[in-house]
């Protein structure tokens, strides 16, 4: 009998917190990076469900300078980090610098076996982003994996692509592999507008289906 009385609040706290994904799914579509067509890359699974995914604000400072025009090079387009993200990478890495080295045992543990993996992991998140780029043209594309290493994609290998809510778009390969993309990069737009059009002409179907 108690849990029957208590039902109708359940019922509506779950409707509450239902209205209130069904909202922030509606901003993130309406904010989401999309194509110079203003087309919208799918998202995973996970990233549907809105668990973990990059706050809406900080997406937006990332994608400041995404609608820069690509650099064209010898064997096609490139496209490098945004103004935002570089910005963001900067402020982060200065960030864990002072907490590390300038005030240390307030924020972290006045130990050199913490505060240098630390410093490293920062160094490595600051190189990775500033460093990434994606380069394409008819043929296909290349990307720096977050080992450093250059990866060259034909569009024939594509299979689809998909959003991740967080800093990445995933390329599904039809070897079964995935590839991943920095997401926020300058000529971004031009880029998914390309892609959609190239899968679309390899799948013989829409890209989104």
């Amino acid at each position: 009998m108690e849990i029957l009385a208590a039902l109708p609040i359940l019922i509506v706290i779950a409707g509450f917190w239902i209205c209130i994904f069904l909202v922030k799914r509606s901003i993130r579509g309406v904010f989401a990076q999309k194509s110079s067509a203003g087309e919208r890359v799918t998202e995973t699974t996970l990233a549907k469900t809105g668990l973990g995914n990059l706050p809406l604000d900080v997406s937006l400072i990332a994608r400041i300078g995404s609608k820069a025009a690509p650099r064209a090079v010898s064997n096609g387009l490139i496209l490098r980090p945004t103004v935002g993200l570089r910005l963001m990478s900067a402020a982060l890495t200065l960030l864990l610098f002072w907490m590390a080295w300038f005030n240390p045992g307030a924020y972290l543990p006045d130990n050199v076996l913490i505060l240098i993996p630390v410093t490293l992991a920062a160094l490595y998140g600051f190189a990775n982003t500033n460093l990434s780029f994606l380069r394409y043209n008819l043929d296909g594309f290349e990307v720096m994996d977050s080992w450093f290493r250059r990866r060259k994609i034909a569009w024939s290998d594509v299979k689809d692509i998909q959003d991740d809510g967080h800093y990445m778009y995933v390329f599904r390969l039809r070897s079964g592999s995935k590839v991943k993309a920095l997401k926020y990069l300058g000529g971004m737009p031009e880029f998914l507008n390309h892609t959609f059009v190239e899968i679309d002409s390899h799948n013989l179907g829409p890209h989104n289906a």
